[in-house]
């Protein structure tokens, strides 16, 4: 016979996310409620209590706290920096030799963010 305690412990995601907005980055951006994650990769988004009922025993939770979860950009041919060079008002010079790091790229959005009007 089958320990399905076992098993469902072996599906179960690592980390549930909760109480904050998902950015799904589907073909609707569509806003999710929790995120279940497992080995480092999302399993599924959506409603929390369906995230919840994936739950295991060994399963930790991340309180958002009302805080946005989106995608991280990762693109190591610069393709945001050409992007953002093109889009006015966020014309911001991140080359070689402005920016050396990703310190100076900080300090350079946190000036430009300081330099904004609001909204």
């Amino acid at each position: 016979m089958v320990n399905t305690d076992y098993v469902s412990d072996i599906l179960a995601p690592d980390l549930i996310i909760v109480n904050g907005k998902v950015i799904t980055v589907d073909k609707d951006f569509s806003i999710a409620e929790a995120v279940s994650v497992k080995d480092g990769r999302i399993l599924a988004a959506g409603k929390r209590d369906d995230m919840e009922a994936l739950r295991g025993a060994k399963t930790k939770t991340l309180d958002l706290q009302g805080k946005v979860l989106m995608p991280g950009i990762n693109d190591s041919h610069l393709h945001l920096t050409w992007t953002l060079l093109s889009l006015p008002p966020y014309q911001l010079d991140l080359t070689y030799p402005k920016v050396k790091s990703i310190k100076d790229i900080r300090m350079q959005v946190k000036q430009a963010a300081a330099n904004a009007e609001p909204g």
